[in-house]
Formats: C-alpha cells, structure tokens, sequence
C-alpha cells in the first residue's frame, strides 16, 4: 500500500518536473527570438564600476518616467497591487482551513520565504534610479513596506504560483484564472517601478513551482496520517 502511494507521488513529481522543463524550453525559445529580433542594442559587456544590467527597464523606462511624475497615480495602483495580493492569499488560507485541502502549501511556503530571506540577508542588489516602491498609507496584510533592497528572488510572482498550483490541483479554476491575471499584473507593476530585476521574476516563478514539487512529499504524513484530510 505505502510502496503504491509513493511510486504515485513520485510519479506525481516528476510530471511537475516535466511541466517546469517545458516552461522553461518555452522561455528560452522567446528569449532567444527576442534576442535575434534586435528590440533593443546592447553590449554584452558590463563598464567598469557598473555591477548589474539589466535591458527590461530600457524597455520600461517611458513607463516609469511617468509613474515617478504622476506619485498620485503611482498610489492608486500601488493599493491596487497589494490588495489583489491580499484577497489571492486570504482566499487560499481561507480554502485550505474550511476543506481541509492539504499543507503541501505549508511546506512549499516555509522553503519559499526562508531562502529567500537567506539570499537576500547576505546578497544585496543596487537600486536603480528608477526605483519606486512605497508606503501607499493603506493598511496591507502580506505586503510589506520597509525599507530593505527586496530584490531576489520575487515574492510577489512565487506566491502567486504557489497558489495558482495549488488552486489548480483543488479545481478550484475561477481562482486559478484570477491569480494568473494578478501574476500577469505583478509582473508588470514591478517592472514598470523598477521594483524587481528581470531575474528576480523569473527566479521567482521557478523556485515556487520547485517548492511546491516538494511540498508534496513532505506534507504527506501531515495529510495522511496525522489529519487525514487526503487519502494520497
């Protein structure tokens, strides 16, 4: 009995792992066409004193010349950004505690956000001048506004695939389709403030889905033998 249920668990892992390869295949392919369709002219090379490049916010500069000219309009999607955050969290909180869904998220959450904080805490990141990130003045439940180069990986895009997985293996697909727009929307935002570097992003998606990969296994015994909430 326990044999079967690991072989499916591990057969379950490895069609995740197949999913994130052909993510991956697929970046790779645009990046490439991006980079042969010559968008914008760069130099592979770095001039000395420079320590970091990075070409999105050449592609976002007009974008954030506005943003930082218009501080009023900055805040009204500044709110909108971390209630959407707010409403994607509360409502996966909410779901888990009232169906007794599983803690894989539990686990994939507590890898996510203690490496982050490692790298973070000794891998420090220059802000460009572009940078605009605030206190808005409204109350947020996730989104923090203190003063810290916050920078890789993105916590905003791996919470939200850590829930769109999540939402997806309960069919949950209304919050599925939702929290893929507020990551759409994410992304965005934080690149037009100059908030996140491009690899912060990217970083951000892969190593989410990677937890939650791993969440499952761990959260097996939780899920099984202690709650019995799942019959994995």
């Amino acid at each position: 009995m326990h044999r079967q249920v690991c072989k499916g668990a591990w057969s379950h892992c490895q069609e995740e792992t197949m999913r994130v390869v052909r993510i991956g295949l697929c970046l790779i392919v645009v990046s490439v066409l991006l980079q042969n369709a010559r968008l914008i002219d760069h130099v592979d090379i770095l001039e000395p004193g420079e320590c970091i490049r990075d070409y999105t916010f050449d592609i976002v500069a007009t974008k954030n010349q506005y943003i930082r000219e218009n501080k009023n309009f900055t805040l009204r999607w500044m709110t909108v950004s971390n209630y959407l955050m707010d409403f994607t969290q509360v409502i996966g909180v909410v779901a888990v505690a009232v169906e007794k869904i599983s803690f894989k998220n539990a686990f994939a959450f507590g890898l996510f956000f203690p490496l982050r904080q490692l790298i973070q805490g000794i891998f420090l990141m220059r802000r460009l001048p572009g940078w605009t990130w605030y206190d808005t003045g409204y109350f947020s439940l996730t989104v923090p506004f203190h003063d810290t180069n916050d920078f890789y990986y993105s916590g905003h895009l791996g919470v939200c695939v850590l829930w769109i997985v999540d939402f997806y293996s309960n069919k949950y697909y209304v919050m599925v389709l939702f929290t893929l727009l507020n990551a759409l929307f994410q992304w965005y935002f934080l690149s037009i403030t100059n908030a996140h570097y491009i690899i912060d992003l990217v970083s951000g998606v892969f190593v989410a889905h990677l937890f939650t990969i791993l969440g499952e296994p761990l959260s097996f015994f939780f899920d099984v033998m202690f709650t019995g909430w799942s019959h994995k």
